[in-house]
């Protein structure tokens, strides 16, 4: 019988900064204090970061290592308040 782990979104097979796992839906922090969720593109077929940045703009990119898992979508989705529809 197959175990819940306690986690809701794919592995993407990457780690953060700190080494620790990143999974679709996580949120990390770069070093600018800036927010981004994890998701993964079915055009580019890979998994990217949405950074949401400050003045309210954003841009999706594959740079996981620098930023820092924080939460995910499903319990803290106050740290991406302000975010714009896709």
């Amino acid at each position: 019988m197959p175990v819940f782990s306690g986690t809701i979104g794919q592995f993407t097979g990457l780690k953060d900064k700190n080494g620790k796992d990143i999974y679709e839906g996580d949120i990390l922090k770069d070093n600018k204090g800036q927010f981004g969720k994890v998701f993964y593109s079915c055009e580019e077929a890979r998994f990217l970061v949405n950074w949401l940045f400050k003045d309210g703009s954003y841009t999706s990119d594959a740079c996981f290592g620098y930023g820092e898992v924080v939460g995910n979508i499903y319990e803290n989705t106050e740290l991406l308040e302000g975010e714009k529809d896709e």
